[in-house]
């Protein structure tokens, strides 16, 4: 039996207008241009994508910090448009983000303890202060952290002991649904294996889903269940992560998954796509395909016609050419 799913989006858009210069006309920025996509409870969706591909603004949608310009948004079978205030505030508790740099996004004036009950003290208004403190001292057990960090200031902890309480105070209310924006970027390896393997243990107890943005594709293809890769607001490929790592269908993908590191055999031979070229300028998209002038596949009805998202060997891709595409080396 399929679960309901946590989170679902349908065409969402994100444009922005935006003046070149003074007298110059608006011009339309489409930061997200289409994506669409079902969640459920213990799943892992990974964006990725090169910078400038619309990650960061799909994120802050799904988070409901921004709403969509065109689309449709449902957490939990309830839409995130239009509704009621009682309804947002549910959608709002419903999801949470984890930002990349957990010291910006901590008061530094606050201690641990303050940080993790300031949600329960804003939504939680009924819960009394000893209440709240027992909430926020076991969630600080739950992802590794003493209890005598709890009167102690985020400048006291390194960056790992840093984003476990930017974790936890994600989860103070419970969430469903979880927004990750890189993360475990600004942590050493050694720690970033440490956080995720916190991460999935959460999922795991709290049926928890996530949505991943990440530049790693190692740490994508640890954590995640299903990838959508973007090019420039659009989405270009969306599958499982087995089939976007064993054979990815769109140049891109395969271009992205060419660029990590390969410790190579000796006579190994490895045959790898390259990504050459410059991101194009957002106020400025080619025609056709967007992907075309960097794509070693292209031809004239590539930079004519822009292609459409279509079923290919069970993922969704945005090609005309998917049959030029070799299986990944």
């Amino acid at each position: 039996m399929t679960s309901a799913p946590l989170m679902e989006a349908k065409g969402l858009k994100r444009h922005y207008k935006v003046r070149r210069g003074m007298f110059a006309p608006t011009a339309s920025v489409k930061a997200v241009d289409g994506v669409s996509f079902s969640l459920t409870a213990g799943e892992t969706l990974a964006v990725v994508g090169e910078s400038g591909c619309g990650k960061s603004t799909l994120a802050r949608m799904l988070a409901l910090f921004e709403e969509p310009t065109e689309g449709e948004f449902f957490i939990d079978g309830q839409p995130t448009l239009n509704v009621s205030t009682e309804q947002r505030k549910k959608n709002r508790e419903a999801v949470q983000m984890v930002f990349q740099n957990p010291y910006g996004s901590l008061n530094p004036r606050h201690t641990v303890g303050r940080a993790l009950m300031e949600p329960l003290i804003i939504n939680r208004p009924n819960m009394s202060s000893v209440e709240r403190e027992e909430t926020a001292r076991a969630m600080m057990t739950k992802v590794g952290l003493r209890a005598d960090h709890f009167q102690r200031y985020p400048h006291m902890f390194s960056g790992g002991q840093r984003q476990r309480i930017a974790i936890a105070r994600a989860l103070m209310l419970n969430p469903r649904v979880v927004v990750a924006d890189e993360p475990v970027s600004a942590l050493d390896v050694s720690i970033q294996a440490q956080v995720l393997n916190l991460m999935m243990d959460l999922q795991d107890e709290m049926k928890l889903a996530y949505i991943f943005i990440s530049h790693d594709l190692g740490v994508v293809h640890h954590i995640a269940s299903s990838v959508l890769v973007m090019y420039l607001g659009r989405p270009v490929e969306f599958g499982t992560t087995q089939q976007i790592f064993d054979n990815p269908r769109h140049p891109y993908t395969r271009a992205l998954l060419g660029s990590r590191p390969h410790l190579k055999k000796p006579g190994e031979k490895v045959t790898r796509s390259v990504l050459t070229g410059e991101l194009p300028s957002p106020l400025n998209p080619p025609t056709g395909c967007a992907f075309h002038k960097r794509c070693p596949f292209a031809d004239q009805k590539c930079s004519t016609e822009r292609p459409e998202i279509r079923e290919v060997d069970g993922r969704q891709v945005a090609c005309h050419h998917t049959d030029r595409v070799p299986l990944a080396a």
